[in-house]
């Protein structure tokens, strides 16, 4: 019998893989770890009210409607949402001649992003939802019967905070609105946090609308949206999913037998943005999927999968839905 000796190191990923028969021992140093305020991603007493309505509330019916999805690898220009929002009308006219009923685009599309932000750029770039840009939207998706979800920077012109806000919207025009519930510690210096989950009835079931480091960081509202019924989740974002986060996705959609549809930027003209990126949707092991064809068009595309039959009741005996 073997024994392994350990000694991790506190700036690596803190694993032991036993490679033999015997004990395995590691030593861990807390001291190394750097405080996190667990307020970012932790707030007991909002999701006390989320429980509260779900402990009272009725089981859903899930919903057995198939539907054709995408997420747009699409690239915002920062402080450019005019010519942004031209990109993305063309990507919807790309989704509708593929079929698509659903797509979905990164966080803050129209405006771009970054971590360093003042008061001036915010009232420069901010949109009003409804506004000019989100009417323009509805028109498209009444054009093409599209339902999309996006991410804006929002300011509300009553308290004149500003959001970081996903939009859905239909070919009846804006259905509802979601605001980041959890913020970086960076964000928290220029935006305001939102409390509401947000809930869309669609044709083909509920889905829920989330972005970002909700989605990553907050268990609770995932669980949330799977307890009301929602079988997709929608989560526009700015970090790269499957380069990084996409095991914490596949826990998600393994253990709530539910698709994640992330959008995220695929390249950058900002110097402040996290990273290059990669949209992707996820889905439980056990689901009814086939990928579908990829469509380029510079600079930006289209990465979707075609839900043929999407039974939308696991397990089902397929294969699992890859990130792209």
């Amino acid at each position: 019998m073997e024994l392994g000796v350990n000694l991790l190191n506190p700036m690596k990923h803190a694993s032991i893989f036993a490679k033999s028969e015997g004990i395995f021992l590691g030593d861990i140093d807390f001291n190394t770890i750097p405080y996190t305020d667990s307020s970012i991603t932790y707030k007991p007493q909002l999701y006390a009210s989320w429980y509260d309505t779900l402990a009272h509330g009725d089981i859903p019916t899930p919903s057995t409607e198939s539907l054709n999805l995408a997420v747009a690898n699409f690239s915002p220009i920062n402080g450019q949402p005019k010519a942004n929002l031209i990109n993305i009308t063309r990507t919807m006219k790309a989704a509708y001649e593929a079929h698509t009923n659903l797509l979905v685009f990164p966080q803050m599309s129209l405006s771009g992003y970054s971590a360093n932000w003042n008061k001036d750029v915010l009232e420069a770039l901010a949109e009003t939802v409804p506004g000019p840009s989100t009417e323009t939207l509805a028109a498209f998706c009444k054009q093409y019967n599209l339902y999309i979800g996006i991410g804006l920077l929002e300011k509300d012109v009553t308290t004149d905070y500003f959001y970081n806000t996903v939009v859905f919207i239909g070919p009846t025009g804006i259905i509802d609105k979601y605001r980041q519930i959890h913020l970086t510690k960076a964000e928290k210096a220029f935006l305001t946090e939102g409390d509401t989950p947000t809930i869309v009835e669609t044709p083909w079931g509920k889905i829920g609308l989330s972005t970002g480091i909700d989605t990553l960081n907050s268990i609770e509202l995932i669980r949330y949206y799977t307890g009301m019924g929602c079988q997709i989740i929608l989560n526009p974002t700015m970090t790269t999913p499957t380069a990084n986060n996409h095991t914490v996705l596949e826990y998600l959609v393994d253990t709530n037998s539910i698709y994640i549809l992330t959008a995220a930027p695929y390249e950058t003209n900002n110097p402040d943005a996290l990273r290059t990126s990669s949209s992707t949707i996820i889905g439980p092991k056990y689901a009814s999927t086939q990928k579908d064809t990829h469509i380029e068009r510079i600079p930006y595309y289209i990465d979707y999968y075609a839900f043929l039959s999407l039974p939308f009741i696991i397990p089902s005996p397929f294969r699992r839905c890859q990130s792209l």
